[in-house]
């Protein structure tokens, strides 16, 4: 659908189709600006974000309108807000982590891989701080919101699971 609008406004062309691909790319390198600023501060988010802003890479990947971008956003904005909602103590930020992070699930399959890495950015908050049970709450929030965005693909994936990894067979 977001394709689709986008080709109204540039035409039925290669570059209308490129059109999405290229407001991710853009949208990714502030998404790691944000995570990085987070994680590091501002001055190592300045120099990550100028250098993926460069990077071949991800120059190639934010034009060739393919959904993979979509992850090379949705993943530093997960995580970028998972932080910035535990450090600020609020639970909107959980919300918005969980809503990306669900999102995740219906774009490129390597976007899994949050899966592993946020129990471990959970295990080292959970070290620094004097609070694990809003911690757990905080997560649970995120889970929570997750899971009701993700709702629908994993129903069909139990439903449907012939269907849903159909492409792991080409693969093998």
């Amino acid at each position: 659908r977001q394709i689709r609008s986008l080709l109204y406004v540039e035409g039925f062309t290669i570059s209308g189709a490129r059109m999405a691909s290229a407001i991710a790319g853009a949208l990714a390198a502030l998404a790691v600006f944000f995570m990085v600023n987070e994680m590091a501060g501002r001055r190592q988010a300045w120099l990550t974000a100028i250098l993926m802003t460069v990077y071949h890479y991800h120059i190639h990947w934010s034009r060739i309108a393919l959904n993979n971008i979509w992850i090379t956003f949705l993943l530093p904005l997960t995580i970028a807000l998972f932080l910035r909602g535990w450090h600020k103590r609020w639970s909107g930020y959980a919300i918005l982590a969980g809503l990306c992070l669900g999102f995740t699930a219906y774009f490129y399959a390597g976007g899994y891989f949050i899966l592993l890495l946020l129990p471990f950015l959970a295990w080292q908050e959970w070290k620094k701080t004097t609070h694990p049970v809003s911690l757990a709450v905080y997560c649970g929030k995120m889970l929570a919101m997750a899971m009701v965005v993700a709702a629908p693909l994993i129903v069909y994936a139990v439903r449907f699971p012939d269907q849903f990894l159909l492409r792991t067979r080409d693969i093998v």
